[in-house]
């Protein structure tokens, strides 16, 4: 109903408050929404319209002749940008741990840290962490490992000894990894899943001696992280 009337008015043809009175109250809600601004304000469009195309036109160019101005008043954004505009890349880093976080808490089942850990990989990749993104890597490969044992426990299948055998040295490899990104407890918590099947080829001395005991205990641990 007031698309031809912000049109007008922002392209400087015409002023219709006397023919539109809402105008002028549109305005005023708008010069709130603008003054309490402190440092950004992001003005996004979901839908098309002939408003918003003005709008456009007037904010980001110079050719508006009714506004006696020298330079742009904003910078055009695509609107799935608008997530991205919205927060640091402190601000994705510190959401990435949060939800990284989530996935390494005891009791958390494979599935829901799976969950957690795709979130904390979005974040760091949109906060441009590469590091941090590796190390949600090499714990989601944890996850996955876990997330198939369960299955198969569910559905009550049991693998031959070739198959056994190479998920051990997959394993193997990939706790090596979260022992590097300093992910303890998951390797710890992958160690303690791949039991059953390590169980067929070595004692229980062996597991526990080589494997188990070889792990800081949670005093330890505590030590760790406080370094």
């Amino acid at each position: 109903m007031y698309q031809k009337a912000w049109r007008g008015l922002l392209l400087g043809r015409r002023n219709d408050y006397q023919e539109y009175p809402e105008i002028e109250s549109h305005l005023k809600l708008l010069y709130t929404g603008i003054t309490r601004s402190i440092q950004r304000l992001i003005f996004a469009e979901t839908i098309p319209s002939s408003a918003g195309d003005a709008f456009k036109r007037w904010s980001t160019t110079q050719t508006v002749n009714a506004w006696n101005r020298t330079q742009t008043l904003v910078v055009q954004q695509s609107i799935h940008d608008v997530e991205a505009m919205t927060r640091t890349k402190d601000e994705w880093k510190s959401a990435g741990l949060d939800n990284a976080i989530m996935a390494e808490q005891a009791g958390v089942e494979p599935m829901e840290a799976d969950a957690w850990l795709e979130k904390a990989l979005y974040c760091f990749s949109k906060g441009g962490d590469e590091k941090l993104a590796r190390k949600a890597r090499t714990h989601r490969k944890s996850v996955e490992i876990q997330i198939s044992l369960t299955k198969m426990k569910t559905r009550g299948g049991e693998m031959s000894d070739e198959e056994s055998i190479h998920l051990e040295l997959r394993s193997a490899r990939i706790i090596e990894q979260l022992l590097c990104e300093k992910l303890i407890m998951e390797a710890r918590r992958l160690t303690i899943a791949m039991l059953p099947i390590m169980m067929r080829f070595y004692s229980e001395h062996q597991v526990k001696s080589y494997l188990l005991d070889r792990f800081p205990c949670e005093e330890e641990l505590d030590e760790l992280f406080l370094e």
